[in-house]
């Protein structure tokens, strides 16, 4: 998330995912990893840590 945006977990959001869901509409999301464990926001729920792991486990490479 950009700085300066509320966290995907706010209610701030809620209007888009209202919308999203009225329209049958998927959004896709792109996420990155700098070989650390990916932390989204500080009140994601910790399923979103576990479901990210995998993908940042994918990209560690050896020194």
């Amino acid at each position: 998330m950009p700085p300066g945006y509320p966290s995907f977990h706010s209610e701030y959001w809620d209007p888009v995912w209202r919308a999203l869901t009225d329209c049958g509409t998927v959004m896709n999301l792109h996420i990155g990893s700098s070989g650390r464990l990916v932390i989204t926001a500080p009140d994601a729920p910790p399923d979103v840590m576990i479901t990210l792991q995998p993908i940042d486990s994918s990209r560690r490479r050896p020194i």
